[in-house]
């Protein structure tokens, strides 16, 4: 969801707003630091998190998800908008692709850590409430 709409934004504001496309080497720096610090910090969360995740009844999980998913992107959305109007439009373009780069670290690195340990150990992860996007709080099922 959250790389969709960082994808959808990004050629939306391309297509709407020709000054997106100036500054490119600065996005591509930008964008660069961006996916070093994903890379670097991402995992050691997700580590983080599953070291920490609590044994917990079906009963009590819930949904799984923290947030509604259309709030990430909705989030990600208006920051680009504002930094556009005040900063410039690549200044949103920014924005949309670190949120296309954040969503994809999602769903093609940070997934595949929580299945191999789901795998090794027999547990099944959820993040429960109080989960922040710095921060997420797992709880587990033994498979």
């Amino acid at each position: 969801m959250l790389a969709l709409c960082g994808a959808l934004g990004a050629i939306v504001l391309l297509i709407a707003q020709p000054e997106a496309r100036e500054g490119l080497p600065l996005t591509l720096i930008v964008l660069a630091v961006v996916a070093v610090l994903l890379l670097w910090l991402a995992p050691q969360s997700v580590h983080r998190a599953i070291a920490t995740a609590e044994p917990q009844a079906r009963l009590g999980l819930g949904s799984g998800e923290p947030r509604a998913a259309w709030k990430l992107p909705l989030g990600f959305a208006a920051v680009a908008l504002v930094l556009g109007f005040f900063l410039g439009w690549e200044a949103g373009l920014r924005v949309f692709l670190a949120a296309l780069l954040f969503g994809l670290t999602l769903a093609f690195l940070l997934e595949r850590i929580v299945a191999l340990n789901e795998r090794v150990t027999g547990r099944t992860y959820y993040r429960i409430e109080g989960s922040r996007l710095r921060r997420s709080r797992l709880a587990y099922l033994r498979g």
